[in-house]
């Protein structure tokens, strides 16, 4: 795996932008803000668990290849892992967004609410 690094690092990039761009769209479509379809859609960019289950089940019955599936398995992994990373840059990308009008000013109080309330 260490001698891909390079493709794995794309694909989970890919991945990421990907889910991401497709869940916030999605979100966007049934009427929400910018700020919530974006949080929704980085918080939804993740690969899940369950992918670990079919890769396994279509490994062994032979419908993917050795090396095709060491390239999902690590994709699968190193999403779960960036992801919590990704998300602790939330903040920065809402200041971002009200930097750049995509979200209104009040969102960074908004923000904080939410943040204070997921911690224990």
């Amino acid at each position: 795996m260490w001698t891909h690094v390079d493709i794995l690092l794309a694909s989970v990039i890919l991945v990421i932008i990907i889910k991401t761009t497709i869940v916030t769209t999605v979100v966007k479509g049934f009427g929400y803000n910018n700020k919530t379809s974006l949080l929704v859609g980085i918080s939804l960019a993740q690969i899940g668990e369950f992918a670990f289950v079919l890769l396994s089940r279509a490994s062994n019955l032979h419908l993917i290849e050795g090396k095709l599936y060491l390239l999902l398995l690590g994709t699968t992994a190193l999403s779960l892992v960036t992801i919590p990373l990704v998300f602790k840059m939330i903040p920065t990308v809402v200041h971002l967004g009200i930097l750049l009008k995509w979200f209104s000013p009040d969102s960074t109080i908004e923000l904080l609410v939410l943040v204070r309330m997921e911690k224990p």
